[in-house]
């Protein structure tokens, strides 16, 4: 049996909003977000040249998300049927909504945060790293508003956000 798989099956650029300069390591997710694309979860980071190749589409409805700290989070649904190769996302810069930290005044000092969002109406979603700068402040991507956040530090007990809002964030995280 020979099956004809493309090399790409979802490819395309990211660039800064309004021009060409192309935005390097920017995530680049994609869900289904049906029963027939439901096991479809792949990610890649852009190269040096904003350009990002994906595999392992099913045809149907998908969920595409590009997302690097310092520009706003682009989110769009795609009704995936044939390859997609020149798919250009334009990225706005953004610091995003303030998240502020407090570690324990004995405890080690919180550099990143790991968190993982459930959306609306579904099991799914993204995960991402946030930095924390010296006073424990970072920033969410405002695109998560909505989603019920999974907010997690080495060592402590994770903190959900049930359908956040979107407006800024205080935490206190508690040892396990």
């Amino acid at each position: 049996v020979n099956i004809d798989l493309p090399l790409v099956q979802l490819g395309g650029r990211i660039v800064e909003d309004g021009g060409t300069v192309p935005i390097v390591n920017a995530g680049v997710h994609v869900i289904g977000t049906e029963s027939q694309t439901a096991i479809v979860r792949s990610y890649k980071e852009s190269d040096d040249f904003g350009q990002f190749r994906l595999i392992g589409i099913e045809p149907g409805e998908i969920l595409l998300t590009v997302y690097k700290p310092g520009y706003e989070m682009h989110r769009e649904k795609i009704s995936y049927s044939s390859p997609i190769t020149n798919k250009t996302v334009a990225l706005r810069k953004s610091a995003g909504v303030e998240i502020r930290v407090q570690s324990a005044p004995t405890g080690p000092e919180i550099r990143q945060l790991f968190v993982s969002e459930k959306m609306p109406g579904s099991d799914h979603g993204i995960g991402l790293w946030i930095a924390l700068d010296g006073e424990g402040v970072g920033h969410l991507p405002s695109a998560l508003a909505g989603s019920t956040l999974n907010i997690q530090r080495s060592g402590a007990q994770p903190i959900i956000v049930e359908r956040w809002n979107g407006q800024s964030l205080e935490l206190k995280f508690v040892s396990r």
